[in-house]
């Protein structure tokens, strides 16, 4: 576990926002803890759907401030993957970026 950890690190802003999607998850309290203070859960990456990309960066930036929050306070445990604000401008281009072909996909998806 904490091996694939490091290896998505390996990913950047990318990598670090889905060990933070993984933690968020790790087990019920925490699961229940993110959702309380965001609202929601945060949707999970899918190597086989690049969508799922898109929406999980959607809504950590729909969410940043109460997402840099729970980062804040659970940053001892996930100092690591903390999100700065580099991240977020590179998660704000890339988002950018995606959401050109996750309009297309829905577009063609209703044709």
């Amino acid at each position: 576990k904490a091996q694939a950890t490091e290896e998505w690190r390996e990913f950047s802003v990318l990598g670090k926002l889905h060990n933070l999607c993984i933690y968020s998850r790790s087990s019920t309290s925490i699961y229940n803890d993110f959702k309380a203070e965001i609202g929601r859960a945060l949707p999970r990456d899918n190597d086989t759907r690049w969508n799922s990309w898109f929406r999980l960066i959607d809504v950590a930036i729909e969410n940043r401030a109460k997402f840099m929050d729970w980062i804040q306070e659970n940053h001892a445990k996930i100092e690591k993957d903390a999100l700065d604000h580099n991240d977020w401008n590179e998660l704000g281009d890339i988002h950018a970026f995606l959401q050109v072909f996750h309009q297309i996909s829905v577009r063609q998806g209703r044709e």
